[in-house]
């Protein structure tokens, strides 16, 4: 999730949880971010981390593990 904010600086990261009053992001380091929706001028969906020709990079042995691990990622 991409946000750009009313004061100009932008947010990036995963949408943990969002309410009527606040969205909560993972950044890329770990960090939970909370921020105001009201602070929200624009919000996008980010680019994912995977890079779009994976499949041809990668062997079906390789691309079965790479889901197996994803898959393991859920949260419970």
């Amino acid at each position: 999730m991409l946000l750009e904010l009313a004061d100009g600086r932008t947010v990036t990261g995963i949408l943990k949880s969002e309410d009527a009053k606040e969205m909560r992001l993972m950044t890329a380091e770990g960090k939970l971010v909370v921020v105001a929706k009201s602070d929200v001028d624009e919000r996008h969906p980010g680019k994912s981390a995977m890079p779009q020709d994976i499949v041809t990079k990668l062997s079906k042995a390789e691309l079965r593990d790479v889901v197996e691990f994803l898959a393991g990622l859920k949260e419970k």
